[in-house]
């Protein structure tokens, strides 16, 4: 046991000292809490900028192949694993889960979208920057 403490701060003081991350309950039981930082920048609908990628976004329940696609735009762009695993939970798919996306997401390289196949899928390349 450490001998009498030295400060008068308590714990939810120390915790204000530290903005950058916040506790977070997760809903899948799989931890406790889950620590994130708040300087990550998480994706938006906005920011993927594709739009065939944006229809992937907005399903309720996109395959596998599609959340690919989307995940290895996602780190062309820049994006971290917990950002797009923050991304993909705040779509709400039906079929979601944390541990096995963040499993998979560290497997994904950056890459740039696959046009035929997602132009097949969606349909969607109005406005698409690439026009391939």
């Amino acid at each position: 046991m450490p001998p009498c403490s030295s400060t008068t701060r308590t714990l939810d003081d120390i915790v204000n000292l530290v903005p950058d991350y916040k506790f977070r309950d997760k809903k899948d039981g799989s931890l406790n809490i889950d620590l994130n930082p708040g300087g990550v920048l998480t994706p938006t609908l906005e920011s993927i900028g594709l739009p065939c990628l944006k229809c992937v976004a907005k399903s309720q329940d996109p395959c596998y192949a599609d959340r690919l696609e989307l995940a290895s735009w996602l780190k062309m762009q820049g994006y971290r694993d917990m950002a797009i695993t923050a991304f993909f939970r705040d779509c709400k798919w039906q079929n979601f889960n944390v541990g096995k996306t963040m499993t998979i997401l560290a497997s994904i390289k950056p890459r740039f979208p696959k046009c035929s196949y997602l132009r097949e899928r969606y349909s969607n390349c109005n406005g698409c920057s690439f026009k391939r």
